[in-house]
């Protein structure tokens, strides 16, 4: 009997030993966000959210989440620890996702600027004068053009060729800006300036 106790004892410890090494190395890969290698996956299988994995150890749990909305963080705890216990964490991070989205897109430029038209500006009547609508791409040019210019309050007082008139989503307007045309130089103007 005592050699049977003894045994198990001895068992117990290697068990216990394992168990500790084990945690040890995983604990060091889920720190660098590997996976760990001295689990066994969940018999449950990936969970339907993206692709989150659980994972089995002795006497602990990693959880390798792998969210649509781009959440990607692997946790290790016991083997109490719960899917649901990171949703605060979870929470913040598509929140923090989806507040840099609409600051990216409040800078984009399709919410700055929705169309640009360009038209001759002589035209003896409407139907002589000549109406240019571009492109995204073109829209793009243009616009970046006229946003970076930096304008001089004095003039030459020369007739615009062109006039180039954009809808400005956030200066909730339509902006006009003059193109005088020169043999060899062009001149941009508006009530800036030119």
């Amino acid at each position: 009997m005592k050699k049977v106790v003894k045994v198990v004892c001895v068992f117990l410890v290697l068990v216990l030993i394992l168990g500790v090494v084990f945690f040890i190395v995983d604990y060091n890969r889920v720190k660098n966000q590997e996976k760990p290698i001295f689990c066994i996956t969940s018999p449950a299988g990936m969970a339907n959210d993206g692709g989150t994995m659980e994972y089995f150890g002795l006497g602990y749990k990693v959880i390798d989440f792998n969210r649509i909305s781009g959440y990607d963080e692997i946790k290790i705890g016991t083997w109490f620890m719960n899917y649901e216990d990171f949703s605060e964490e979870i929470e913040l991070y598509e929140k923090s996702v989806e507040d840099d989205e609409q600051e990216k897109d409040s800078s984009n430029i399709n919410n700055k600027v929705t169309t640009i038209d360009i038209e001759t500006a002589f035209g003896f009547n409407e139907d002589s004068k000549k109406v240019y609508t571009l492109n995204q791409e073109e829209i793009y040019v243009i616009f970046n053009i006229m946003h970076n210019i930096t304008f001089k309050e004095e003039t030459c007082d020369g007739l615009p060729s062109y006039y180039i008139k954009y809808n400005s989503n956030s200066e909730k307007a339509f902006i006009t800006y003059g193109v005088e045309i020169y043999e060899n130089e062009y001149h941009i103007t508006s009530d800036k300036g030119e």
